[in-house]
């Protein structure tokens, strides 16, 4: 208190004590300029705290061969800590934050219909640089994007990985599937989650016509994580991609199907929400409601009143493409059965809360047991976010870009193969199949050396945790005399003087 009663006394001039206007300024100008660097000094506290609290490195999953110690060492950000958004603190923030319509970044697309072998349609949408020539170059290194659920080229998240990849030199194709992207459906089939003949052909197309003997990455986001996933399984040896990234991968849908049926909330959000999209693309978004009109087996009336997703693929999915029963589609269709198939380098990318492909389908087991996967596992993120700092950076598609250009090196330097001759050979049958568990029954031999880095954990009863937070308390705490030099700059003198003339003359009126 005698120190606030003596500011009083100095600021406040009274016939036997005017201190005078410019020592008044003066004194004030330097409360405005404390003011000024105390509240930086308290956000910088506050960003480091929160960094130490939050920021994980990821949690890998690899067998020790030299191929994947070689893309480990070159994709940094998987071995860095990755840091959510402070505000968007749980899966849920992340994922709502997805959902948000974002015009940024733009992407210029050139779209050619491709026919597949049963006469349906599907759309190709081929990224436009300032480049005419890097655009039609042959035999140039790309990637394919397969989108998530009832989505297309349009996403913010496709958008996002598309711009990381092009700004890395790479060309970049997006698959729209049969009725979406505004892709116009001439046959009675959508897309499905167990369904990979379609991208098998466009791979082959591109192999054929665009690049033959060049890099081929196939990128899927959700839904078409698990169809890559499958695909890259059932064609084994003889898959004609060069190698795989699976991000947000749901693997098992039993698993998925059970969470978002599990409790009120998930059904009312979630699970509400995507059926809407479906039924929006069956109804308002393609002409399916003509081309299905007199299918001998889909109601659409009884459709229309489906309310989650088991509903909808009982009475659609699992009809138009053959299956007796929602379970055994959803068993057929989980990618999780595949895996110890896959026989190209492949990462899988996912996190923790993801409030829709949830961790308890995450197969460690089946991850560890391949030495072409790599697993890598974030705490935070939720599903498809990824968002990372107070900048809200999306974290994915710079991952996915490190990944893509270690495995181009690898090609390079005559470590890995662009692409394998095709031959004929049986893809993985339904006698491979088993229930979806995390608990895989197959495991890595002794000599494999299998890494598994477990998600880290905060204890605060820990003593060196605590040395760890009394060190990064007095780190930011050393930063404050050298931030009072950093933040003494000309627009912050000037904020500071604006505020000190305010006070001023608001204290003189007085």
């Amino acid at each position: 208190m005698r120190l606030l009663d003596a500011l009083s006394a100095v600021l406040r001039p009274t016939e036997s004590n005017d201190i005078g206007v410019p020592a008044t300024l003066l004194v004030l100008l330097w409360l405005a300029i404390f003011a000024h660097v105390a509240v930086r000094l308290g956000l910088i506290g506050l960003y480091k705290l929160h960094y130490w609290c939050t920021a994980r490195v990821p949690a890998l999953t690899y067998q020790g061969n030299d191929i994947m110690l070689q893309i480990v060492r070159d994709c940094s950000l998987l071995r860095a800590p990755y840091h959510p958004t402070w505000y968007l603190f749980n899966g849920h923030l992340q994922t709502a934050m997805v959902a948000v319509e974002d015009a940024e970044p733009h992407v210029s697309y050139r779209r050619e219909l491709f026919e597949l072998s049963d006469g349906g349609v599907l759309s190709l949408d081929w990224v436009q640089t300032s480049s005419v020539t890097t655009n039609n170059e042959h035999n140039k290194p790309t990637i394919l994007i397969l989108h998530g659920l009832a989505g297309g080229s349009h996403e913010k998240y496709v958008r996002a990985g598309v711009v990381e990849l092009v700004n890395h030199g790479w060309r970049v194709v997006v698959m729209n599937a049969r009725g979406c992207g505004k892709t116009k459906l001439v046959t009675p089939k959508l897309f499905c989650a167990a369904y990979t003949q379609d991208v098998r052909e466009v791979t082959a197309y591109l192999r054929k016509t665009h690049i033959p003997t060049s890099v081929l990455l196939g990128v899927g986001y959700s839904l078409g994580a698990n169809i890559l996933t499958k695909f890259v399984g059932e064609d084994g040896p003889t898959c004609q991609l060069t190698a795989a990234v699976a991000v947000g991968n749901p693997f098992c849908l039993t698993t998925a199907s059970h969470h978002l049926m599990g409790s009120w909330l998930y059904r009312r959000t979630y699970n509400n929400i995507m059926t809407k999209n479906l039924i929006d693309v069956v109804f308002r978004q393609t002409n399916a409601c003509e081309v299905f009109e007199d299918h001998p087996v889909v109601d659409l009336e009884h459709l229309r009143t489906a309310t989650n997703l088991r509903e909808y693929d009982d009475r659609f999915t699992r009809l138009v493409f053959g299956f007796d029963t929602v379970s055994d589609f959803y068993r057929q269709a989980s990618s999780v059965h595949y895996i110890k198939h896959i026989a190209i380098p492949t990462l899988f990318v996912s996190a923790h809360d993801d409030p829709i492909c949830v961790h308890q389908g995450i197969p460690y087991d089946d991850c560890a047991a391949n030495p072409n996967v790599l697993l890598a596992v974030t705490h935070a993120g939720g599903h498809l976010g990824f968002y990372e700092g107070p900048a809200r950076l999306p974290w994915s598609p710079a991952v996915v870009a490190e990944y893509c250009n270690a495995i181009y090196r690898l090609v390079a330097a005559g470590s890995l193969p662009a692409v394998v001759p095709a031959k004929a050979e049986d893809p993985a049958t339904d006698d491979d199949m088993e229930v979806c568990s995390t608990a895989s029954s197959s495991s890595a031999t002794d000599d494999e050396a299998v890494v598994v880095r477990e998600l880290p954990k905060r204890e605060l009863s820990d003593p060196k945790l605590l040395d760890e937070l009394t060190d990064a308390v007095t780190a930011t705490l050393d930063d404050a005399l050298d931030a009072v030099v950093e933040h003494a700059t000309v627009d912050n003198l000037l904020v500071a003087g604006v505020a000190t003339v305010a006070m001023y003359l608001f204290w003189r009126r007085k």
